[in-house]
């Protein structure tokens, strides 16, 4: 249902048009919102007009600042505006567990960038960024820790991500959450998508199941690994007191 608005064009003339939605995300502190409406302007003049700006302040205390929502019409001219984003956009870096972030760093910082891509707006570039990182992930995954042999390593360095998934890696959620996000990133890759019912967002929930499965195997290793040696102090004969 379209919302309607008393809006100034170009001429300072009030002109009516119609609005499919409020912006309901700070841009700036990344938190939904009801947004407060301080203005409305069209671009244009009789009849003609080109796109619909909303100036709106946050109505957080902690935030407070004010941002454009910016619109386009269905058909040049048209008084029907369809919400497009809110600038400025201030980068926020994705939540990545720190185990993840520690074996593999290059996946944390290709994955920020391609982030970064999506949150400016530039999102067909920004899909092959994400299929990037998920192959630096799933390879320093397998090759941590670093004890594996150099025939090993150079193995994995050079095997498609699909055939290295299959063949090293054990963990079967791992395996089933890494082999459907390398679908879907070879989609972002290629001119012909197979999987067209999936998007960018469907990428992107899989890469974090990924990530999920990941540090979940870490943080067991690692208490086995503690609690491993714990045992085995504690089951060493005492000294005979004096």
């Amino acid at each position: 249902m379209p919302y309607h608005i008393s809006a100034i064009d170009s001429n300072k003339s009030t002109v009516l048009v119609n609005i499919d939605k409020y912006p309901d995300h700070c841009p700036i502190c990344h938190i939904g919102i009801e947004a407060k409406q301080l203005a409305y302007y069209v671009s244009g003049t009789s009849g003609v007009y080109l796109s619909f700006e909303m100036l709106c302040r946050c109505p957080r205390h902690e935030c407070g600042r004010v941002f454009l929502a910016l619109y386009k019409p269905q058909l040049v001219g048209g008084t029907v505006f369809f919400y497009r984003e809110a600038v400025p956009s201030i980068y926020q870096a994705p939540s990545i567990p720190e185990s993840v972030q520690k074996i593999s760093p290059s996946f944390y910082a290709i994955y920020s960038q391609a982030y970064q891509a999506e949150s400016s707006g530039l999102k067909e570039i920004c899909g092959p960024g994400y299929r990037k990182s998920l192959e630096f992930l799933v390879k320093d995954f397998i090759l941590n820790p670093a004890s594996k042999v150099n025939a090993e390593r150079d193995a994995i360095n050079k095997i498609p991500l699909a055939s290295c998934i299959e063949s090293y890696i054990e963990d079967p959620t791992t395996k089933a959450m890494a082999r459907l996000a390398t679908w879907l990133g070879n989609d972002e890759t290629h001119y012909y998508r197979k999987w067209a019912d999936k998007d960018l967002n469907d990428l992107k929930k899989l890469i974090h199941l990924t990530v999920n499965a990941i540090d979940s195997k870490l943080t067991m290793d690692g208490y086995l690994e503690d609690m491993s040696k714990d045992k085995e102090v504690g089951n060493k004969p005492k000294s005979a007191r004096s």
